[in-house]
């Protein structure tokens, strides 16, 4: 969260984590190694924080995994990649 809050990039610098819905959307479920949808650059295979909690555990995060399409949660001090994200009008 601090990494995409602090992001200056392109000129821009309003960048932020995706919703677990917002990154879902780039899952490509007819996949898998890598299960994301074409197109998407810059993505390694591997699993990406959203910035939504779980709601039964506050020390956990919703994830978004790109080698399966899978989603989970985990401990929100766990080392996993970040995609950051800004809405097209800013």
């Amino acid at each position: 969260k601090n990494y995409c809050k602090s992001l200056k990039l392109a000129t821009k610098n309003n960048w932020r984590l995706p919703t677990y819905t917002e990154m879902l959307k780039l899952v490509n479920y007819y996949r898998y190694e890598p299960a994301k949808v074409d197109g998407l650059e810059n993505v390694a295979i591997d699993k990406y924080w959203t910035i939504s909690s779980d709601a039964a555990d506050i020390s956990a995060k919703w994830y978004i995994d790109f080698i399966y399409g899978e989603t989970g949660t985990t401990l929100k001090y766990t080392k996993l990649n970040v995609k950051c994200v800004r809405e097209l009008s800013n």
